[in-house]
Formats: C-alpha cells, sequence, structure tokens
C-alpha cells in the first residue's frame, strides 16, 4: 500500500511535493505533483516527476518560490537541493552527523538550516557551509525536531533561526560574523571573517 505525506503544497507555482510511503516503510524518492484544477472546489494531482539521489529514506523538506529550489533531509545523512524549474539535482549537502531531521530555507537570503541529532548546519543557497553548532546543553542525547527562521529584512542582524528539541525547549540563535586574525600577523591584510552560530537571549 502506498501512502504519500505532502510537506509542501504551492498554488503560486501550482505543486504539490511529496515523498513516499511503501507499507508504513519512506522511500527514497521525492514526487512532485501538478495540481490541475477539475471544478471550482476540487483539484487532481498527476505526477510530475519522481526526484531520485537519496540513497536512504527521505525524512524532512522544504521548498522556496524565491529561489526556486527544493531541499530534502534523509536518513542518508545528506540534505539534495534540487531546482524546482528544471527538477533536476543541484548539489548534496554533506557530512551531517546523522539522519537529517529538519531543513528550512530563508526567503530572503537564501541561507538553508538543516538538523541532524542536536547539530544545527547553516548553507548557503549553492551548498557551502557557513556554520555548524552543537545545540545539546546537556550530556543526554538531544535531537532538534523542527527548525524556521525569522525573515524581516535581509540585512537585519536581529534575524533569527529557531529549533524544537526532543527536550521540549525552543532555542533561539543568530548568525554573526566573526572577525580572525591570522595567528602570523595581526596586518589588516590578514583579517577574514566567517560566520558563528550563537545563541540568543
Amino acid at each position: 500500500m502506498w501512502h504519500f505525506l505532502p510537506t509542501h503544497i504551492s498554488r503560486t507555482i501550482n505543486i504539490c511535493i511529496t515523498y513516499v510511503y511503501l507499507h508504513g516503510f519512506p522511500l527514497q524518492v521525492v514526487n512532485v505533483w501538478t495540481l490541475m484544477d477539475t471544478s471550482r472546489s476540487r483539484s487532481r494531482a498527476v505526477l510530475k516527476q519522481p526526484l531520485y539521489g537519496h540513497t536512504a529514506p527521505v525524512l524532512c523538506m522544504t521548498a522556496s518560490t524565491a529561489f526556486n529550489i527544493l531541499v530534502s533531509g534523509s536518513v542518508d545523512k545528506t540534505c539534495i537541493i534540487w531546482d524546482l524549474s528544471r527538477l533536476r539535482y543541484v548539489t548534496q549537502l554533506m557530512d551531517h552527523r546523522g539522519p537529517v531531521s529538519a531543513v528550512c530555507i530563508n526567503n530572503l537570503t537564501g541561507v538553508i538550516a538543516s538538523c541532524s541529532a542536536s547539530w544545527l548546519y547553516l548553507w548557503s543557497v549553492n551548498g557551502e557551509r557557513l556554520a555548524n553548532v552543537d545545540t545539546s546543553t546537556t550530556a543526554g542525547p538531544l535531537k532538534i525536531n523542527c527548525v524556521c527562521m525569522t525573515e524581516a529584512n535581509e540585512w537585519d542582524s536581529d534575524n533569527l533561526i529557531l529549533t524544537g528539541s526532543s527536550d521540549g525547549v525552543v532555542r533561539m540563535w543568530s548568525l554573526t560574523h566573526v572577525k580572525k586574525t591570522s595567528s602570523f600577523s595581526a596586518s589588516t591584510n590578514d583579517l577574514s571573517e566567517s560566520p558563528a552560530i550563537t545563541h540568543s537571549q
């Protein structure tokens, strides 16, 4: 028996994206459906294209119409960025600590957040890792179940990343840029700026 779990429906681009369950077990395929209006009150979903790339079941996904991408997270410890226009693979976000449990995209900046166990990762829209942090504050196991980002102004340093964890706590994080100097010289030519995730109070 097939079970479909719709995770993202957009009337603006007229598609429905699902990942598939077969006999209660998730599969490693992402299906993209076209919503066809059959009457004034009903729509019918027609399979547009399956997206293959994960080697283990897909656990989460999100889409951005602003950047025209879909991001799926899997048990295979990766995320895949898909092009929503061409329905093609773009790149893979690797090196998560375990299965990817939650993903989101900031529609203003294109920053992608992915979560694996207690770890929060931030990526550019092109797949470059910007920063990561272990959100665990205790010795016990912690799992991030969901993640979202505020979308005020793209230049606003008060934009936050929120994570909801298995311990029942919602934590707020911010992305700050830290200036570092080379250990060899403190001249201004050796300054570099790198992002860091910090806990917000």
